[in-house]
């Protein structure tokens, strides 16, 4: 009370942000909700339907008397995904690596936009926003009080004039910002959410890069769901050759929404399948050999396929018969 007011021509609007709150929040949940758009967009240039062969896989967790039926035309589908190529579309969405390549790029933008979003709250807020967070809590842990927090004061001095007869006079009284306790909380809560999304996705990067293009990583991830006598150096072969980065990932989708069992059931068909097709063109050697199973225990051998067929010259199909009852798959289009 005993502080002077400052003269006009020292005054300055300091506080210009109100008006923007509601653009500030609707720019950051349409730069989310776009880069999500653009997921969507990228997922179906891809020859795998993940949202179809995910459905259909948690289908088979009900108590169903065709559930050995359904199992066996997921498995037989995800394998002639990866088996045959689709003429209609172009080369690079169907070597195995298109849907990993296109999510590790969902998750960058992510990365990015998080950084954007901070920066843009820097921008409006002021040049002290960025370590605003960790100032409120040391003022919280340190009893200080509220009002202390000068980000968004909740008091402060507005100037205003009143009209008479003959002249005008300029007033000058506290005014209360009740808004500002919402305002502070809001912010409070998107600085720490925004630093909470950034690391979370930056760590969740890297795990998925190392899934998909690690070799031992692969083979590691997909032992879980394999059992023992399946781990052998042909089931290796199967990670990194046959499924490759797409499939891996897509095992990963069906095991976070269906679960572990339908998931192992579901790799045991397929490396079945595989061992029934491994005389086809496939590489007989690693390229880098992973000593990460015992060496006794080895696969059966496949039964040979009549020599008639040119194993060199397997026949591409334009059109895969409709396996599943899926209402549309972009594999078959």
């Amino acid at each position: 009370m005993d502080q002077k007011f400052p003269a006009a021509s020292d005054r300055k609007d300091m506080i210009s942000y109100y008006r923007w709150v509601p653009l500030i929040l609707l720019c950051q949940g349409c730069s989310f909700y776009l880069i999500n758009i653009l997921w969507e967009f990228l997922i179906k240039k891809s020859v795998i339907n993940c949202e179809e062969i995910v459905n259909y896989a948690q289908e088979c967790n009900l108590k169903d008397k065709n559930r050995e039926t359904k199992l066996s035309n997921i498995s037989q589908h995800i394998f002639d995904l990866f088996q045959y190529e689709f003429p209609a579309n172009p080369k690079f969405y169907n070597n195995g690596y298109c849907m990993a390549t296109f999510y590790l790029i969902f998750k960058f933008l992510n990365l990015i936009n998080c950084c954007l979003n901070l920066w843009l709250l820097e921008s409006f807020l002021g040049n002290d926003f960025l370590p605003y967070g960790f100032t409120a809590f040391l003022n919280i842990f340190n009893s200080l009080k509220r009002n202390e927090l000068t980000r968004f004061p909740r008091v402060i001095m507005c100037d205003f004039n009143i009209r008479t007869m003959a002249n005008e006079n300029n007033k000058t009284v506290q005014c209360v910002l009740m808004m500002n306790m919402i305002n502070e909380k809001i912010f409070l809560f998107f600085y720490f959410w925004l630093w909470f999304l950034a690391i979370v996705t930056f760590i969740n990067l890297f795990y998925h890069f190392g899934i998909c293009f690690c070799r031992s990583y692969q083979t590691e991830y997909i032992f879980v769901h394999a059992s023992k006598k399946d781990r052998s150096e042909e089931f290796i072969k199967f990670s990194q050759h046959f499924l490759k980065p797409d499939g891996i990932l897509l095992i990963k989708f069906i095991r976070q929404n269906a679960g572990g069992r339908i998931t192992s059931d579901i790799v045991k068909d397929l490396f079945e399948k595989y061992l029934a097709m491994a005389p086809l063109a496939l590489p007989s050697k690693l390229e880098k050999p992973l000593n990460l199973i015992p060496t006794n225990l080895i696969a059966p051998t496949a039964p040979p396929l009549p020599k008639s067929i040119k194993y060199e010259e397997t026949p591409k199909r334009k059109n895969l018969p409709a396996i599943l009852p899926f209402k549309r798959c972009s594999a078959f289009v």
